[in-house]
């Protein structure tokens, strides 16, 4: 984290508008953004990393804007919001496999107090009464799809990003109920010409279609 906060504050020196964007949405946004710096003269910087450490330093004003989850981000003090889209929890397996044979697979779940997927897919489990056996709790997302890759477990607990990314590798369960929805979109720390252009960019109708197809519902 100390790294990263020095990063963030030699960055402040060059960039017209630092965006924190958690880990999970990088293969989405890579794209995005080099596409707005080569047609903008104005350009995007980005941190990309766990949401804790965005916040942390979004709170010291080191960056100008946060991309996350709604409540979250207004949990922690961030009121201005700025919707994008809606993602959905998923699960990603190794196999086909039905929500019945959750109770008996080696699952791993991010951490529900620490992670927003990790909290849905235990407000989830609770919801339809799945009590997995061989549960494994790992600190983010990420982490459960390495032990994924690694045949660690059968399951992990994800994002629909996520799982199209990882589709022609892997089977998936896409969950769309019986939990609170997953609004995503970016709080306004810094006021910044350039970040309110990147928000206009991101609503154009391509881009809203890129999105979508990437598993961001509009």
């Amino acid at each position: 984290m100390k790294k990263l906060c020095l990063l963030m504050i030699a960055l402040k020196i060059f960039a017209n508008c630092i965006i924190g964007i958690t880990g999970g949405y990088k293969e989405i946004f890579k794209p995005l953004i080099k596409q707005y710096n080569l047609t903008h003269k104005e350009k995007i910087t980005v941190i990309y990393g766990p949401l804790g450490t965005l916040i942390a330093n979004a709170k010291l004003k080191n960056i100008s804007m946060i991309f996350g989850e709604k409540e979250t981000l207004k949990q922690n003090g961030f009121n201005s919001f700025i919707p994008i889209g809606k993602d959905n929890l998923t699960i990603i397996c190794r196999k086909k496999t039905n929500l019945d044979d959750l109770n008996q697979t080696k699952i791993a779940v991010p951490n529900p107090k620490g992670t927003i997927y990790g909290n849905r897919a235990e407000e989830f489990f609770k919801n339809i009464h799945i009590h997995p056996i061989n549960e494994l709790t790992v600190s983010m997302m990420p982490q459960g799809i390495n032990y994924l890759q690694m045949n660690i477990v059968e399951c992990a607990v994800a994002n629909e990003v996520m799982a199209l990314f990882l589709k022609n590798k892997y089977s998936y369960i896409e969950i769309k109920k019986n939990y609170t929805p997953i609004i995503l979109g970016f709080s306004s720390i810094k006021k910044s010409k350039t970040c309110v252009d990147f928000i206009k960019f991101l609503k154009s109708e391509k881009i809203k279609k890129y999105l979508k197809s990437r598993g961001i519902c509009i």
